[in-house]
């Protein structure tokens, strides 16, 4: 599975995630907007809405987990 989060300027970098795993992706917005999770899974594209409103020079940690059964979830800060 290939996960990159999308949005308020970030285009962060695809990053591949095996089972069982978890990754912490840093962020730093240069515009206003929505920030996205894209992952690929299978094949199927899928996105998620991390959060509904990032600001301008404001920034964070994500924690991108993929559980045992391969489901893709985010923790926000």
């Amino acid at each position: 599975t290939s996960v990159q989060l999308v949005g308020g300027g970030i285009l962060g970098e695809a990053v591949t995630m095996a089972p069982n795993t978890e990754r912490v992706l840093d962020t730093w917005a240069s515009k206003d907007g929505r920030l996205e999770l894209h992952y690929v899974q299978d094949g199927v594209p899928s996105r998620v809405i991390v959060d509904g409103y990032v600001t301008n020079h404001q920034g964070g940690d994500y924690t991108v987990i993929r559980d045992a059964a391969g489901a893709v979830s985010v923790a926000t800060p």
